[in-house]
């Protein structure tokens, strides 16, 4: 299958108690052992909803995907209480994705990454009593291991409520460096580490067409309407992100953009990036209208750095235009 662009990437620190307890399985009369669910912390759950297309504490049924396999049947996505901000994201009962399951031994060729002694679920659906003391002891060992592992949902461009679920390591022993975390996008990382500094159980990372911005959607419209006019004027209150989409587009003008890229097929390393040079994403940027084509000349050979350090930014008016202001 050919790599697709990546819209968001969510992710749980499996060396935490109430990741690990959820996707290791239900224990019956179990206070720790007791739920099917990633818990979503509400900026992911927004986030979450958007790559689902769902409105605001909305539903729906969600397919886990992984290489040859899948999980949908009862799983699905929903708001918790309605005094909890959060969201969960359900997979059928003690039926975790596969990759994020412990495995007695991990390889480039296993897609689980995670060593140690997964549960055996009954048809029930919930392991005896007695199995709570043999999941704590696999979780303290995880952690004593100190490979410090992640489970990972991966939503792709277009895809509607499926995730693209993988594990990782953050600091992977000798012999598990095909699982390192070292082969995600560096704005991943960056976000994942920022997530374990707070102390957080949930993270995420957004991407604007796979671009890696703080500001993805306003450059993407500035490149939009660059379109019919080289001259674009953005304006906001303060605060409002003018800075910042300021700072991305020069960024991308002088770098160029890095597409982050998922490969379905692949068990580990499937994350890739593409740099294209500030005329491709311009070219690439959905246009306005079609009353003015693209002309030929780069874009770059029109506009100096002097034009892009002028530039202020706007979201769409209503009337059609190329001028933008922000809310």
């Amino acid at each position: 299958m050919p790599r697709r662009p990546v819209q968001s990437v969510f992710f749980w620190p499996a060396d935490m108690a109430t990741p690990f307890r959820a996707v290791y399985g239900r224990v019956r009369g179990s206070s720790k052992y007791s739920k099917s669910f990633h818990q979503v912390a509400e900026p992911a759950a927004i986030a979450m909803e958007r790559a689902f297309g769902i409105g605001r504490r909305a539903s729906t049924p969600v397919t886990f995907v992984w290489p040859q396999g899948e999980r949908s049947g009862s799983s699905h996505f929903d708001a918790a209480s309605a005094d909890d901000s959060r969201s969960r994201l359900h997979w059928p009962r003690s039926e975790s994705p596969d990759p994020w399951r412990l495995a007695p031994q991990v390889g480039p060729h296993t897609l689980q990454v995670i060593t140690g002694q997964p549960g055996v679920i009954p048809p029930s659906g919930q392991m005896d009593p007695g199995v709570e003391a043999i999941a704590e002891a696999e979780f303290l060992s995880v952690q004593t291991a100190d490979e410090r592992p992640w489970y990972l949902a991966v939503h792709l461009q277009g895809d509607g409520p499926i995730l693209h679920v993988r594990a990782v390591l953050e600091n992977p022993a000798p012999g598990h460096e095909f699982a390192s975390w070292e082969n995600l996008p560096l704005a991943v990382r960056e976000a994942m580490r920022a997530t374990r500094r707070r102390g957080d159980a949930t993270g995420f990372k957004e991407f604007e067409e796979g671009v890696a911005l703080r500001a993805g959607k306003t450059v993407n419209q500035i490149l939009a309407a660059f379109h019919d006019n080289p001259n674009v004027l953005l304006v906001g209150p303060p605060g409002c992100g003018k800075t910042v989409a300021m700072e991305d587009l020069r960024r991308v003008y002088e770098e160029g953009a890095e597409t982050v890229l998922f490969d379905t097929d692949a068990f580990h390393g499937a994350f890739s990036e593409d740099r294209q040079s500030f005329d491709a994403s311009m070219r690439k940027a959905p246009r306005r209208s079609s009353s003015t084509p693209m002309r030929s000349t780069g874009l770059s050979q029109r506009i100096g750095r002097a034009s892009l350090a002028r530039l202020a930014y706007a979201a769409w008016c209503s009337t059609p235009r190329t001028h933008t202001r922000t809310s």
